[in-house]
């Protein structure tokens, strides 16, 4: 699942500021990481609580987001995934009252493996770490059909600027940004942070502020994942409604 040359898929040495996904699996004594390793596919149990997420948002009459495959890349490529891509694609059309949150960092292969042309209930996005990455995953994003394009700056490395065409979007856009958590995470600076609030808010495109980093000092607090104590001009947490 890792991206070579994507700082966001770890460093050179064991638990540098690597990937969530890749500790967690290790913790969990997993060996699903690099082009060769086997994938893990998740049991029966898990593909059917969609369903009833479905049914309790039918009931509460609200559309709720879900985030697809946390765990992995959906747009991988590997054969492997097929059978179980296509059981997905069966299992939104099942699922009308949950909005689907798909990220990728292979944004190249989306429109070989996504059946779709557009849904009003499936997001698309991108992770983009830096802006090396965002202006070569953005194209690739751009030219897919969708109800909502995404960037999930997670964990944030630098300052960036975002694209003029996506910022277009407007509310058809979508923001999130995070730092990095675990052992010898990178540090985030909050002037980033606000550069990219300010792009957004501009351009009124939701923007959402998800955590901080484990290394950065936010106002004399090392806190990192309790939202009431972030800046305040940072608590912010917006999400796009299409709906209204």
């Amino acid at each position: 699942m890792e991206v070579g040359g994507s700082p966001a898929c770890g460093g050179p040495e064991p638990h540098e500021g690597e990937c969530y996904a890749k500790t967690w699996d290790r913790r969990c004594g997993g060996n699903h990481w690099g082009s060769d390793a086997p994938r893990s596919f998740l049991s029966n149990k898990h593909w059917a609580a969609p369903l009833k997420w479905n049914r309790d948002a039918e009931e509460a009459g609200e559309h709720r987001r879900v985030f697809i495959m946390s765990m992995g890349d959906w747009a991988e490529g590997r054969p492997d995934e097929r059978p179980h891509l296509e059981r997905l694609w069966r299992l939104f059309d099942k699922t009308p009252w949950l909005d689907k949150l798909m990220l990728t960092k292979r944004p190249q292969l989306i429109r070989s493996i996504y059946p779709f042309v557009r849904r009003q209930d499936v997001w698309m996005g991108i992770t983009a770490e830096n802006q090396r990455w965002l202006d070569i995953r953005w194209p690739f994003l751009r030219d897919v059909e969708a109800e909502i394009h995404w960037l999930s700056i997670e964990p944030m490395f630098e300052s960036m600027t975002l694209p003029v065409d996506f910022l277009n979007l407007g509310k058809r856009a979508w923001v999130i940004v995070g730092g990095q958590s675990g052992r010898n995470a990178n540090d985030l600076r909050v002037n980033w942070v606000r550069h990219m609030r300010d792009q957004c808010r501009e351009a009124g495109v939701p923007f959402h502020f998800k955590q901080g980093s484990q290394t950065a000092n936010w106002g004399g607090s090392r806190e990192f994942k309790l939202f009431d104590r972030f800046p305040a001009d940072l608590q912010i947490r917006e999400f796009p409604n299409l709906r209204k």
